[in-house]
Parts: structure tokens; sequence; C-alpha cells
């Protein structure tokens, strides 16, 4: 069997259900990149949640930065390296961000559609939703009348679409509204259209009285029947079928809004719907069909929008927005852990919106932290984020100084250049992005007089405290020379380095980088065998602490692994298993299960991957297949978190394939369980596509395909070959590692 012999899988990759939605976590999920529904399904109602990508509270504000902190950095690196952790902690007081009107993203409101023949017999109902038309359906029948629905959320027309219909022409009767949700808001008739308007305003995260304009517009078209505007609604009696066209959007990317509105819902009614439906689905499958992924055993996101994903993508269940978390870009792996799975699985145009919002709002925000708060060049962000820019530290010392945020969610440039190979992308876009953060950093390091490494400072390693003194057993956060920090410097430092030779820039700043470079401290081990977290081999007062931020080096950082440090890797599964060990006391979130199916896999620990996949599956999704982060962390209830989803797809991947140093690595984490399959459409660092086909756990094929010219190193198990490879030529390989001719 090879990839050239597998026929296209004809099966409709489809989610379905015998009963409505009756909460949020039941119900489907749709999207476009700037807007989300979640859809409930009902039969007397139904209920479409809606989230727009930009619809924050808040608003920007240059005042973020306390006045005056670049004065206490000194000081508290003074009491730091003295280990007066108490001093220190109060100090770090000083540098804290001031939140403000930070704002979040809030849900945008809902349509809701009431029916008038639920008083008959209700049989066969089911709903569902199509993967790979990316397309909600209901069925049912009432008394003797067939009824269905279509929905779908379209990228190129920027609106939602839905479709009613009756078997019987005349029996299709319903009110149709829309509203704010929680948002201040009004309705009015503009014509046949529903109209709101409204603010996104809330009294947790803002003062109730900052935050974008919103706007939405509601069209129904009838066949047969009536249509009219009545009140706050729109009203259709005795139709055969109706149209339903909804636009939602707000001022922060689109001035006019009101008219972006209209003239979408006017261009797309002059359209007949089965063309919109058809225009959809090929929009849509040019990018989710990209990867095929079919494996016999027991056991993939497109964006075009204003902004990044934040911390629920474009579904907010109202319930992080809506407590001190905030809904919003967090740094310290949410925001990161959403866009892992983007290159690997060969949807690199989806990084746009995290691109264009690192270069246009967070490095410009961070130059002003960076002068505030640290008195230095460059630019650096923290642990929270926003549409704004947010970039000052978190207003919380035990929290909030995590210095290396914004430059652990700019690694994404440099993996999109190693994926692509871009030099235009890597001389405009990432080397002005690099410079101005290895101008900070440069600058940040200090010199430990002990050890005479340089040691960035002060931070902490997310979200996680030490004891410095079990006699005295106090909680600290901030340190000199956390892990995670050392781990993100150092792969800034070796990717400017590697540009400036890529590109032929004799960089100013080389020389400092290299030296610097040279001296940052090395991994250390611990008493316990673990890898040390910090500098010096504290104990964690949590030692099942869900966030693992020293494994950054594992993943998504290659620093440590089991082929090139073999004592280090591990180390570092020594630290898995005192976090997780006993599994009861494990801090279990979708990201953080997530995190462990990736590093189970980078470790080539085959059997763990799997058994975190499993436990992802069975402990940590909702009915709809979407990752949650459970009661815990300040949070009161289940959380809908984007990350985990994404996380979980990482994983998958990163079992199948692996790609570092310009090799390939094949199957390197393939379960036993997963004994036949094929993957097809999956990318590797050095600008290739690859396919692997595997009968009972042993490879039989590889397809390869290069963006370039070059050598090709693969591995397999204990093979390794290297072929020569021309750009835009498929090679097939056999078991043996052997290409195949002709």
């Amino acid at each position: 069997m090879n990839l050239n012999s597998i026929r296209e899988n004809n099966k409709k990759l489809t989610l379905w259900y015998k009963q409505p939605a009756v909460k949020w976590q039941q119900a489907l999920p749709l999207g476009n990149g700037h807007m989300g529904a979640m859809v409930h399904g009902g039969i007397n109602t139904e209920r479409i949640e809606l989230t727009e990508n930009t619809c924050y509270s808040g608003e920007a504000s240059g005042r973020n930065n306390q006045e005056g902190a670049a004065q206490a950095v000194p000081e508290i690196r003074k009491a730091l390296f003295k280990h007066d952790y108490k001093t220190a902690g109060e100090l770090c007081e000083k540098i804290t961000g001031r939140r403000l009107n930070y704002g979040t993203n809030l849900p945008f409101g809902n349509l809701l559609i009431d029916f008038e023949n639920c008083s008959d017999g209700i049989s066969g109902y089911s709903r569902e939703l199509q993967l790979n038309n990316a397309l909600s359906v209901v069925n049912y029948k009432a008394g003797e009348v067939q009824y269905s629905r279509e929905l779908f959320v379209s990228h190129p027309r920027k609106l939602a679409v839905m479709r009613l219909s009756s078997s019987i022409p005349g029996k299709l009767s319903f009110t149709a509204s829309i509203d704010g949700a929680g948002n201040p808001f009004s309705i009015h008739a503009e014509g046949s259209d529903l109209v709101l308007d409204g603010n996104a305003f809330e009294y947790i995260h803002s003062d109730g009285k900052t935050g974008v304009a919103i706007h939405g517009r509601l069209r129904v078209v009838a066949e047969e029947g009536i249509s009219t505007v009545v009140e706050n609604s729109i009203s259709v009696s005795g139709a055969g079928s109706a149209l339903i066209l909804l636009a939602i959007g707000t001022d922060f990317a689109e001035k006019d809004i009101r008219n972006a509105c209209k003239d979408r819902i006017d261009a797309a009614s002059e359209i007949a719907y089965e063309t919109l439906k058809d225009e959809h689905i090929k929009d849509h499958r040019s990018l989710f069909g990209r990867v095929v992924l079919e494996f016999e055993g027991e056991c993939g996101l497109w964006e075009d929008s204003a902004l990044p994903a934040h911390l629920q993508g474009i579904w907010n269940d109202n319930v992080a927005c809506s407590m001190g978390w905030t809904c919003d870009m967090h740094l310290d792996i949410n925001t990161e852990m959403n866009y892992w799975p983007s290159e690997v699985t060969n949807l690199s145009e989806c990084n746009v919106p995290l691109f264009k919002w690192i270069e246009e709002r967070l490095v410009p925000s961070g130059q002003r932290t960076a002068q505030v708060t640290y008195g230095l060049e460059g630019w650096t962000a923290h642990v929270v984020s926003n549409a704004w820019g947010y970039t000052a530290p978190g207003w919380a010392a035990s929290w909030g100084i995590n210095v290396t945020g914004g430059l652990w969610v700019a690694t994404h440039l440099w993996e999109h250049y190693l994926y692509t190979g871009d030099r235009e992308f890597l001389c405009n876009r990432l080397y002005p992005v690099y410079r101005e953060a290895v101008k900070f950093f440069l600058k940040y390091l200090e010199k430990d007089p002990g050890s005479g490494y340089y040691l960035s400072g002060p931070s902490m390693s997310p979200e996680n405290s030490f004891v410095h003194d079990w006699n005295n057993p106090v909680e600290c956060s901030n340190s000199m020379g956390t892990v995670c920090d050392t781990v993100m410097i150092r792969e800034l430092f070796t990717s400017f380095i590697s540009t400036c030779q890529l590109l032929g820039i004799n960089d100013e700043l080389l020389g400092e980088t290299k030296e610097k470079l040279g001296k940052l401290p090395p991994f250390k081990i611990g008493a316990r065998g673990q890898l040390q977290e910090w500098f010096y081999d504290y104990d964690e007062p949590d030692a099942h602490h869900r966030h693992t931020s020293h494994l950054l080096s594992v993943y998504p950082c290659w620093q440590i692994s089991p082929e090139t440090t073999p004592e280090l890797a591990q180390a570092a599964k020594v630290s898995i298993r005192r976090r997780t060990t006993p599994a009861w006391r494990w801090e279990d979130t979708g990201w953080a299960r997530a995190l462990l199916i990736l590093y189970s896999a980078r470790l080539l620990e085959a059997e763990n991957t799997y058994r975190h996949i499993l436990a992802f599956q069975r402990g940590l999704t909702n009915d709809n297949l979407l990752s949650f982060c459970p009661p815990g962390a300040g949070a009161e209830t289940d959380v809908y978190e984007m990350d985990g989803t994404t996380g979980l797809c990482s994983g998958i991947a990163e079992a199948l394939l692996q790609s570092h140093n310009n090799l390939i690595n094949i199957l390197p984490a393939l379960p036993e369980k997963w004994g036949t399959g094929y993957v097809k459409g999956l990318r590797a660092r050095g600008g290739y596509t690859v396919g692997i086909v595997w009968r009972d756990n042993e490879l039989e094929s590889i397809e390869l395909e290069a963006r370039k010219d070059t050598v090709c190193t693969i591995k397999y198990k204990d093979r390794k070959v290297d072929i020569p490879v021309v750009k835009g030529e498929r090679y097939l390989l056999d078991r043996s590692l052997k290409v195949i001719p002709g």
C-alpha cells in the first residue's frame, strides 16, 4: 500500500446527535475567523450564540506601566542576588503593570428563531456538524412535515447564512431576532432588516464605559409566505423555505462597520443559496483537506481576522470573561498553543493575524514597556495581552513579571521561516522584530556575581512558585535566571545569529549576542533527578502544578532531546513524573494535558503519548469535542479553552512526524494501537510536504515533496538516508527508505 493507491475517503466526517443541545458545552461550533457561532439545534427555539473576534471592552492606554519602575529594578536584582526574596517581592510591586481599562473579549449576542410548528408530534430528530463542509444541519418531523435547516458561517462573504425549509409548502412559520447578550444594545428596523447597535461594555475588566462599538444586521428572505418586521423581530408565516443572512462586526478594524455589514448582506442576497453554500464549502475545503489522517485502532483552523485567536478562539462561552482570568491573549502558554498546529498541518497562512498583531501592536507597545518599566531600548511583553496590545507586567508580582512572554509568542515568526524558507519574510518582518527584542535582552541580562553567567531577572516561571528556605517556608515567585527565561533568550539569540548569517547582515549587535549566548547558564539536574525549573535547586510548594514552563526546552524548542542530550531528556522525564504522580493530584486541564502529549512525543515515548491522548479525549472534552479547563485556578466551573484542542492536534502530528536540524524523523512516537494507517499533507521544517503509510506498526512508504533543491535527511528508527531532491518533484520511498523510480 502507498499513498498513490489510497482512494479518497468519501465518508462524511460528521458529528451527529439525536437531541438538541441544552447548554453551551453541547452546542456545535462554526466560524470564519472573525465570527463564531455555537448552534444549539433547538426545536421550539433555535439559539445561536455569537462571538466576534474584536468584540472587546476596555481601551488602549499609554499609562499601563508604572512611572519610576526602572529605578526599582536594580534594587530588586540586588535583593535577588542576596536571596532576600521577601524584600525582592515587596519591591517587585513597584514594577507591576496598571490594569486600568484592560478589557476582555465578550460574547457578541444571540440569533434566536422561535418556531410555530412545535405542538405537533416530533420524530426523527437529528443535528449534525459536517466537519468537511463546516455545515450545521438539523432535521426533524413535526407531524407529517419534514423540517430542515442548514447553517454555515461564510469566510468569503463574512456573514452567517441559514436556510430553513419544510417538505410541505406553506408550513414554515417562525420569528427571528437578534440581541447583544450582556452588552448594552438597541434594536431597530431599517426597511426589511433588523439592525443592532451597541457597545462592548462591562464592569469586571474595565470601567463599564469603554469598549468597541458593535453592530449587527439581520435579513430574512422568505419564499412564498409573508415576511414582516414586527417590533424587534422579523416574522415569517406560511412559507415553504426562507434564507436568513446575518452580518456582525465592530469598529475596532472597520470604522464604518454599519455600511460594511449592509454591503455584505446586500451582495449575498443577490446570490442563490446553493451558490453561497458551494462557495463556502470550496473555500473551507481549500484548507480542511490539506492533511488527512486515518488509522485502524482505538483512539485539525483558518483565521482571517483583525486579531489573533484569544483564549477561546472565536467561541466565547461567557465564563472566562466573567471572572478574573479575562478572555484575552495569555502569553505564558495559551496563545502560543493556539498556533502550534498551523505550520505542521500545512496552514501557514493562518498565522497572518498573529504576525500582524505582534508587529503592529505588541512591538510598539512593548517598546514603551521596555523604556518606562526597565529603562531599556527594544521591546518586551509579559504574561497577558489583549486587543489593545497590553505589554506591561501583570498587575500582581506573584504572576505578572514574566518578562519573556512576548519573546515566546514571537518564536512563531522563526518557525514560519523554518517551515516555508520565505527569505522576504525573514528580512522584512522577522528581522526587525527579533532585532528589537535582542536589543532589550542584551541589556536586561545581568552577570551573576557568583557564577559569572548572564541571568535574566527579575522574572518568574509562569505561574509557579518556589520555597527558598523550608525552615521559613514562604512562597516566592520572582528570581534571577529562571529556566524558561534562559530557554527563550537562548532561542532568540540563536535565531537572530542565524538570521543575520542567512541574510548576510553584519549587525552591530552580533558580537555581544554571541558573547552572551555563550555565557547563558546551562541546564541543571536537581537533587531529585529532575530538570531544574530555577537557577537554584528550589522546591515548589505545589509539586503538581499545571505549568511546566522549564520543559519548553523539550517542546516547542528542541534544546533537550533523547538524541542530543539523553541525560537532560531523562531529567525532563523525572520532572514530568513528579508533576503527575500520583495522577489524582496532577492539576489537569486541556492545555496542560496537551503539553504532556507533546512532551511524550518529543521524548519518543509512544505509549505515554497514547495514554495522554486517551486521558484528554475521555476527561477533558465536551460533548461537542471542544476541550475545557475543569474547576480550579480561579475557575468555579468548566471553562472552554481553544488551546487544548489545538494542542491535541499538534501532539498527534508530533507523534507521526518531527523535523529538526535538517532531519525528518518518521513515525517517532507511533502508538502500538495505531497499528495501520496513513497521513498525508503534513509539513516538515525545511519546506517539505510529507505523506506516510504504515502497516502493523511498521513503515510502508513515504511520499515527499520539497520547496527547494537540497539534500533531505530522513530517519526511521535506526535507519537514516540522505536524498537529493529537486524543487516541486515528488519522491516515493519504500520501507527501507529507498526511492522508488517513476
